[in-house]
């Protein structure tokens, strides 16, 4: 774990000093990206200390200009204030860990090239005339939704700057670059095209399907079968590419047939899932499944090979011989190494060092070191693949051989590599432009224009959550479906046109007049008024309970014995009512009980029995005269049951007698009188 050291500003000092003080303590103290971090190189690379999702690339960061950031060869940021982004990098880091720093990044760069625009890339001589200068720069290099992020980024400097006294004159900054208007208006040029630019076109899911059962190469196979799952459910590219291969889950329907489901980690925050596949959807995503399976299952033997021969190269059956011999051939060198003909043993043995006697084709490689240069091509942290969830290499679905998707290299026999958002990004023809082929290309199918078929992972999630809108799931469904925490994230996944939604009314239209009936027009539902209900049984206001029902209206006060309904004259039994009735024995035998239990602590002279034997003694005859009334053959079916209404006592009425006794002001005499049933035969007396 990283050290923590906060920078303390001195007060008594000039910003510049402050700055150099930043520094030094960054360079020397911390230890964020580790402690044997190069602080003066131009790169630094951090893939050890910051993972991406399911994705093999490299993750570096480059301190260069701002106007060479794209170049092969950046140059350098000017000094002293590359020093100060560096530092302020690390110690920025430290406190927050951030697994996208390109926002981070560009913001340093942007105020540099403001600062070296002036003739001095000193930061502690910053103002906000050159963060404006920046935010200008951010906002014409970057677009939208990018920019304003960026733009929050140098707001971030600038406070940092400001609160430790790293600038001569006060600084006070925000983020000029407004955020953009989220996507909400479903009419006009601007939805369509950002509709069209996050749904994958039709003519593309056309080729995908034909692509999919074209499919005889091991790296179609897998993009095209990485795809049909993830039109089989919302999924995110990456978790597909961490799932497990006992990741199928099946189970019996009422209907006696089978649930096909898969066990997600879903990437935004929701919990661990199944994700049911959909019947129309099931078979394609099973087969999907299997097919991924079968065509990197030699990659995981491989990896389970390793996890318990850390130390001895990976060779199939027929080259085990090898592992006897001092010096190997070259050509036995390629059989071991390579899968496939492309490979050069002689130039993977130059690069990697290993010891060779002879030249060319008659060289005689030492198989020690052979050996230890293959073991070295492992993936860093192998044999665990995914370190959030610890997944294997030797577990994961999505694995493969080294180079197998390199369209000029060779396939590596004994060495793995993970299956990366890249490898399926290039094969759905992300970078078709760039001269690398996908399986559209390989396949001999294009747009419908003659250009290059292209997918984003990602659009397939637009897609299957417009359907699910549009099929009428609604928001919470729709979220769960997607394995997302919060369902106001939906709407950004939602394009549905007002086009579309005129058309549903078209259609719901069309229906009707092909049906045998019409359209069920909804029953008006009047509410009774209040006294045409006090007419029916003489009552302002009822609502049930475990006896009956309780007659007193809660519009004009509160029960003033909340929770004694046995002590209620407000309470209404209905004798032939079988729960009421049921209620009202069970209550009655647990009185008789509690009664007991009353005198008992009463004759043995406890504190506080005395009340306690009184409350019990008059529900129980309360509860007695009740089932007696029953049982009573002479009281009809159907007769209200209710107490007489005589005066009872109220918590209000022991609050003031409570008073009185303290000898406080305001206290009423109070004359406890006992209760009785009364057998009502016309509702009117209720």
């Amino acid at each position: 774990m990283a050290d923590v050291v906060l920078f303390s500003p001195r007060r008594e000092v000039d910003a510049k000093t402050n700055v150099h003080n930043l520094i030094a303590l960054c360079r020397d103290q911390l230890t964020a990206f580790g402690k044997d971090l190069d602080f003066d190189s131009d790169l630094w690379d951090l893939s050890k200390e910051i993972t991406l999702k399911s994705s093999g690339k490299k993750v570096r960061a480059v301190f260069s200009s701002w106007e060479t950031a794209d170049a092969s060869q950046p140059e350098s940021m000017a000094q002293p204030y590359q020093d100060f982004a560096k530092a302020y990098f690390r110690y920025q880091h430290t406190l927050k860990k951030t697994s996208s720093i390109g926002g981070r990044i560009a913001a340093l760069r942007a105020l540099g090239a403001s600062l070296a625009r002036g003739g001095s890339p000193e930061v502690w001589c910053a103002d906000a005339s050159h963060f404006n200068h920046a935010s200008q720069l951010l906002r014409e290099n970057f677009a939208g939704e990018t920019a304003y992020r960026n733009g929050i980024q140098l707001a971030m400097i600038a406070d940092f700057l400001d609160t430790n006294r790293l600038v001569a004159a006060p600084l006070t900054w925000k983020n000029p670059i407004p955020r953009p208007s989220s996507k909400t208006a479903r009419v006009g040029e601007e939805f369509d095209a950002h509709r069209e630019a996050m749904l994958p076109s039709p003519f593309a899911l056309e080729a995908l399907a034909k692509a999919y059962r074209a499919a005889v190469e091991p790296v179609d196979v897998i993009v095209s079968s990485v795809a049909a799952l993830l039109c089989s459910a919302p999924d995110r590219i990456h978790e597909v590419l961490i799932l497990k291969t006992d990741a199928e889950v099946t189970d019996k329907k009422p209907d006696g047939s089978l649930a096909y489901g898969l066990r997600w980690l879903p990437g935004k925050g929701a919990a661990p899932m199944i994700k049911w596949i959909t019947s129309t959807m099931a078979s394609v995503a099973q087969e999907a499944f299997q097919r991924v399976r079968k065509a990197t299952e030699e990659a995981r033997q491989v990896a389970r090979w390793y996890e318990v021969h850390p130390t001895q190269m990976y060779l199939p059956d027929h080259l085990q011989h090898l592992r006897t011999r001092q010096f190997i051939t070259v050509e036995e060198a390629e059989d071991a190494l390579f899968a496939t003909g492309k490979g050069n043993a002689l130039n993977f043995c130059e690069r990697k060092k290993v010891k060779c006697e002879g030249v060319g084709q008659d060289a005689m490689i030492d198989f020690d070191t052979f050996e230890a240069a293959v073991i070295g091509l492992l993936p860093d942290g192998f044999p665990i693949m995914e370190p959030i969830t610890g997944l294997l290499y030797s577990e994961a679905l999505c694995v493969c051989r080294r180079n197998e998707f390199h369209a000029v290299r060779g396939t590596y026999r004994c060495a793995i590599e993970r299956i990366d958002d890249g490898k399926i990004a290039t094969g759905l023809g992300n970078n078709s432009e760039h001269g690398k082929g996908s399986i559209f290309d390989r396949l001999g199918f294009f747009e419908e224009d003659g250009s290059f078929i292209a997918i984003r992972t990602h659009q397939f999630r637009h897609y299957l959550n417009t359907l699910a809108a549009r099929g009428g799931l609604n928001e919470f469904e729709i979220a769960k479906w997607s394995g997302r925490s919060d369902i106001r994230q939906n709407a950004a996944y939602n394009h549905i046109s007002d086009r579309d939604t005129i058309q549903q009314i078209k259609d719901l239209t069309a229906e009707q007049e092909k049906s045998f009936g019409e359209l069920v027009t909804q029953a008006r539902v009047t509410l009774v008024p209040r006294k045409e209900f006090a007419a029916l049984m003489n009552i302002g206001a009822a609502h049930t309970t475990d006896l009956g029902f309780c007659i007193h209206d809660f519009a004009q006060s509160p029960c003033p014995i909340h929770g004694d309904c046995d002590a209620c004259n407000e309470q209404v039994c209905i004798k032939g009512d079988e729960a009421g009735e049921r209620n009202a024995r069970l209550r009655y035998a647990e009185t008789e009980i509690l009664l007991k239990a009353a005198e008992d602590a009463e004759s043995e002279q406890l504190y506080g029995a005395t009340p306690w034997v009184q409350h019990q003694r008059m529900i129980f005859d309360r509860l007695k005269q009740l089932v007696q009334f029953l049982d009573d053959p002479s009281v009809r079916p159907g007769a209200l049951i209710r107490l007489l209404p005589i005066e009872q006592p109220s918590r209000m009425r022991q609050a003031l007698e409570n008073r009185k006794s303290l000898g406080m002001r305001d206290s009423l005499e109070v004359t406890p009188s006992l209760l009785a049933w009364q057998v009502v035969e016309d509702e009117a007396q209720l």
